[in-house]
């Protein structure tokens, strides 16, 4: 899922918050760490 993120299948800002709902705060999480 985190791969989608950064693909921007999900969007951004509060599109992104909206789609992923109670998965927004882990899936962020894995794409900070996969882009740091």
């Amino acid at each position: 899922m985190a791969r989608a993120v950064i693909r921007g299948d999900y969007g951004n800002g509060d599109e992104r918050k909206r789609r992923l709902r109670s998965y927004y705060s882990i899936v962020q999480t894995r794409v900070n760490e996969m882009l740091s």
